[in-house]
């Protein structure tokens, strides 16, 4: 895989970082030294260049008691790319395909406690959201307070993510009231997803954001408290037991919310 340093420096890359992901492509995930060790990039910048990798949507940091690293499918960096790169578009193409083996061969190496995915980016978040929607079969849930992913400037992109849900399905949505929330853009919203036999409920408070799917996969999202800014990191997690504990919690709010119709008939003040 060493010919293929070049190229990705020539796409974008530094040295170490294509290092980097060229190691991370030999297996589902690695630890930091053990990167350091097989792509030859220093441990003193190995943390730095993973930094660097996780930033460019080339990379996935797996949380827990030793941070490991996984690569991300090379069509994915590679398409964002020509996006923005017109001219390169034959050339990164062929090198995005090229790699592809390397990491279908790389997803058989699965460790059984990888159920955690880390997301920091906004378009990922949604991306994702859309996948899961249309791949559940019995229920989504969801508590939304702000900051919020799709905002009320494309709001008709959640409405083209809806077209395809199982029309069975059992979605419901929880909303933290903020401020006024009668505005014609908000109202533009709900009812775009109220057309696709999505059910929405408010609260005056909601103690946490998330969305959780069959019973078998949560996307939880915690505000971003060090840099002090309105982003959110997003963890998809699968894993059963948490996805009935928040539908658990989910269901006590939901039975004390005020209907959609309440809301907008004069009736704000009972979750005021």
């Amino acid at each position: 895989m060493k010919d293929y340093i070049i190229d990705l420096v020539k796409s974008g890359f530094t040295e170490y970082e294509a290092k980097a992901y060229l190691t991370l492509l030999k297996k589902n995930n690695f630890s930091a030294s053990e990167i350091s060790k097989l792509s030859g990039v220093p441990r003193t910048k190995v943390y730095e260049i993973l930094a660097c990798l996780v930033r460019k949507g080339a990379c996935i940091e797996i949380p827990g008691k030793i941070r490991r690293f996984k690569a991300v499918n090379p069509r994915n960096i590679f398409n964002n790319m020509l996006n923005n790169l017109e001219k390169e578009k034959t050339y990164l193409a062929a090198i995005s395909e090229s790699l592809v083996p390397y990491y279908e061969k790389a997803i058989e190496n699965t460790d059984p406690l990888d159920y955690i995915e880390v997301i920091r980016k906004k378009k990922a978040v949604i991306e994702k959201i859309a996948f899961l929607e249309k791949k559940a079969q019995n229920y989504i849930i969801t508590m939304n307070k702000p900051p919020y992913y799709i905002g009320i400037e494309n709001f008709l992109e959640e409405k083209r993510m809806k077209t395809d849900l199982n029309n069975k399905l059992n979605y419901r949505y929880l909303y933290e009231v903020q401020g006024e929330m009668k505005d014609e853009g908000h109202i533009q919203i709900w009812n775009s997803i109220r057309k696709y036999g999505v059910n929405i409920r408010f609260c005056p408070k909601l103690p946490i954001k998330f969305m959780s799917f069959d019973d078998n996969i949560v996307i939880l999202s915690l505000k971003d408290k060090v840099s002090n800014t309105e982003s959110m990191t997003s963890m998809v997690i699968e894993h059963s037991d948490l996805a009935k504990t928040l539908k658990e919690i989910f269901e006590i709010y939901w039975e004390n919310a005020v209907s959609f119709e309440d809301f907008f008939n004069n009736k704000k003040e009972k979750i005021i």
